[in-house]
């Protein structure tokens, strides 16, 4: 129903494939979406998100025509494992969004990425990733332990900016566009040059 509706009123499709892979690209064929997004039979692409496959699985749907959304999530295309770490390095940049999937699963020491925000410049790390507190104990300019904060995106773009070897203002700004082109927010990016114009 839901890929009919993509196809019928030419809408990107938000995905979640967790340990499907063979199934859920078989259904995206089967539906026409086997290439270039779905768009030869109305849809519009798409993000996969919260993908927990392998790296040959990220190539596969980025030449079906899909994005990707990296987050810090443990439970999705993050960076829980160096599996994982692999799998995003495979996604193309102009296939890359960024989310946090906030408030759940934050980007934990145990985590594979957890060594690349050593790298993180203090200032970055204070807005990213500030220190957590008890919930009882909260103040402004802190976290809740425990809690993933939208804030965090910054440390997921951190670290693919590390992964891809791009410059961490490239790698946003790709992403940024990647969204706002996917999703039909032009308005967003009209507005964004009237600002800077």
């Amino acid at each position: 129903m839901q890929l009919a509706l993509a196809k019928k009123y030419h809408l990107p499709l938000f995905l979640h494939s967790r340990a499907a892979h063979a199934d859920f690209v078989r259904i995206l064929k089967e539906e026409g979406f086997g290439e270039d997004g779905g768009r030869a039979v109305g849809g519009n692409g798409g993000v996969v998100h919260s993908f927990t496959g392998l790296p040959e699985e990220a190539v596969e749907l980025a030449e079906m025509g899909f994005h990707f959304s990296i987050s810090d999530s443990l439970n999705g295309l993050g960076f829980k494992t160096q599996a994982n770490i692999e799998a995003s390095q495979q996604i193309p940049l102009d296939r890359l969004m960024l989310e946090t999937d906030a408030p759940w699963c934050s980007m934990r020491p145990s985590h594979a990425s957890w060594g690349y925000l050593d790298s993180l410049p203090p200032k970055l790390r204070e807005l990213y990733l500030p220190r957590p507190v008890k919930p009882e104990k909260f103040k402004e300019g802190c976290t809740i332990l425990g809690r993933n904060e939208l804030a965090s995106v910054g440390g997921v773009a951190w670290v693919m900016h590390l992964l891809l070897d791009i410059p961490l203002k490239d790698l946003t700004e790709q992403a940024w566009r990647n969204t706002v082109e996917l999703f039909g927010l032009t308005e967003l990016i009209d507005s964004q040059d009237e600002d800077t114009a």
